[in-house]
């Protein structure tokens, strides 16, 4: 389910906020371009439950990370990416 936005990063890029895991966590993430979605979900899902910390190289909007640590309560998260916009997003999102 995305919702518009009106443009949540710097550049003023339209976003959309998404909804992964049946609504349990929200992201905002660029309307065009790459887009996180299910792979973003699998991904989250093969991490070990017992992991203290994860890393995410090219992070994107960070969805991976934030379905990630929707299950690992105490753990920390470093993400990676080359697009200041991205960032952007992926700080916002994990606030």
């Amino acid at each position: 389910m995305s919702t518009p936005r009106n443009g949540a990063v710097s550049d003023r890029r339209p976003t959309t906020r998404d909804a992964f895991l049946g609504g349990r966590v929200f992201a905002l993430q660029p309307q065009n371009g790459f887009r996180a979605g299910i792979d973003s979900v699998l991904l989250a899902a093969a991490v070990a439950k017992s992991s203290a910390s994860i890393v995410e190289l090219g992070s994107g909007a960070g969805v991976a990370s934030i379905c990630a640590l929707s299950d690992l309560a105490a753990a920390s998260a470093t993400l990676l990416d080359n697009q200041a916009t991205m960032v952007e997003l992926a700080i916002s999102n994990l606030a």
